[in-house]
């Protein structure tokens, strides 16, 4: 080969190599526009890459942010979209507390939300790879977006994450009210982050539902039993117990309650906590068995007492 041919064909391939490197896939360079607050740009690039078969919730949310920076409620709606397809829990999550939202929490952006998560609920909607499939767990209806929306409010009150959990317990019911659980829970966290009337509705909706198994779950679940001394929770509670146990003594209640708690305080240890013990430490779980049976024996004698007393007063 001729030398000038040689120099033409090795220049030619710097600039193949040299443009190659320069280019920047839509995707990229739209996560780029959007890190630098160029909404403009990256609302365009996102909307040339969302045809293609990469990106995630979080890019489609990076381009429904800039879209409402923008003001275009449709192209909003169109990636809010998008998004839940890929990832509707996710989704909601980012929607609900990222700042990039803070200001697109009310009118006409929320109710496009709103609108999109039906559509993305319906039968015909692909089924994303949701998080929680609820092996161990019992729910009121199957119906996995159910599951899961349950199941992240759950992680989120653990979290004292109030707001978020109040976020998702309001969609989970918004797909069904038959639990009393999640009713009250919905309306603990509902006053945590000050939305009274919710919360309201939710007492009176579980109580109306099965009041008697509102009552025990206010006695016996434990995210709800150190929350239930708050004065408007306590209020509402007690409210609706007159309406639907109008001869109910709450002070007596509250007795026998006590009394349950000193029955449980230690036989709740087995076999859980106790046989784990025991595999580990064989001479000290013996030991450790021996105290939680005297303890447990101890309340139990004053237990006695307090039910015979019990009889005595009231007959």
């Amino acid at each position: 080969m001729k030398p000038f041919l040689t120099t033409f064909f090795v220049l030619l391939l710097n600039v193949l190599v040299a443009q190659q490197e320069v280019f920047i896939p839509p995707l990229e360079a739209a996560n780029l526009a959007f890190e630098k607050q160029d909404y403009k740009a990256a609302l365009r690039l996102f909307n040339i890459a969302k045809d293609k078969p990469r990106g995630s919730y979080k890019d489609w949310m990076k381009a429904a942010a800039a879209a409402a920076a923008l003001d275009k409620q449709g192209r909003f709606g169109e990636m809010i979209y998008k998004a839940l397809q890929d990832d509707y829990l996710s989704t909601i999550v980012v929607y609900d507390t990222s700042r990039f939202f803070a200001n697109y929490q009310s009118g006409p952006y929320r109710r496009i939300v709103e609108a999109e998560f039906k559509k993305s609920l319906s039968p015909q909607s692909p089924i994303p790879n949701h998080i929680h499939r609820g092996i161990n767990s019992f729910y009121v209806i199957e119906n996995y977006h159910y599951k899961d929306l349950v199941f992240a409010a759950q992680k989120a009150i653990n979290q004292a994450n109030f707001p978020l959990a109040f976020s998702l317990y309001r969609r989970s019911l918004a797909l069904s009210e038959k639990s009393p659980v999640s009713l009250l829970r919905a309306a603990m966290a509902a006053l945590k982050t000050g939305q009274p009337e919710w919360a309201k509705g939710y007492i009176k909706k579980a109580f109306l539902i099965a009041p008697a198994e509102a009552i025990n779950v206010l006695r016996t679940d434990e995210k709800l039993s150190n929350y239930t001394g708050d004065n408007k929770f306590h209020r509402l509670i007690s409210a609706e117990i007159v309406k639907h146990f109008p001869g109910l003594d709450q002070v007596l209640t509250s007795e026998i309650d006590d009394i349950w708690n000193d029955y449980t305080e230690y036989r709740k240890l087995f076999p859980s906590q106790l046989y784990q013990v025991k595999n580990a430490y064989t001479y000290y779980s013996e030991v450790a068995d021996q105290q939680f049976h005297e303890q447990q024996a101890k309340l139990d004698t004053l237990s006695v007492r307090r039910i015979t007393n019990i009889f005595d007063e009231a007959g």
